[in-house]
């Protein structure tokens, strides 16, 4: 029960997260571009200011990894227990459910270690989040449709 509930818990955080990673990154392309699109000023939604989505990242990062962390040590727990059935069977660090998560854990560790390295801030962090999304969307479509091991 621990183990789902801080893993959803943290996957919507971390969903927030990337969502706020890609408005950035559309922010930021049209600052770069201020081209001509034909559209007239003020017809595209407004997004906020870069700083802010920046923020409203690092911050939806702090509260879902560590839940995302929680949820990765009980299920670790769980299979290496002997007392509970492991549906991932005897080779379970094998497998893509596994491998996926540690890469989404992995993705969200630089992202929220971003403020630390300051080459490492704005784009590529929300680039970052981006990818940790998708791996996170990756992870439980793997965990809700592939089969256990018998």
């Amino acid at each position: 029960m621990v183990h789902r509930l801080t893993t959803y818990t943290g996957a919507v955080a971390l969903a927030v997260a990337g969502a706020v990673g890609a408005m950035y990154l559309i922010a930021n392309r049209r600052l770069r571009n201020k081209r001509k699109t034909g559209i007239a000023p003020g017809a595209q939604p407004a997004l906020g200011s870069l700083e802010r989505l920046e923020h409203f990242t690092r911050v939806s990062v702090a509260l879902g990894f560590p839940l995302l962390t929680l949820g990765l040590l009980t299920g670790l727990v769980l299979a290496l227990s002997p007392h509970t059935v492991n549906r991932l069977g005897p080779m379970w660090y094998r497998s893509p459910k596994v491998w996926l998560a540690f890469g989404a854990w992995a993705a969200y560790a630089l992202v929220l270690h971003a403020p630390i390295n300051p080459s490492f801030r704005g784009r590529r962090a929300a680039m970052l989040s981006v990818v940790g999304f998708l791996l996170m969307v990756a992870v439980l479509v793997v965990v809700q449709f592939m089969p256990a091991a018998q």
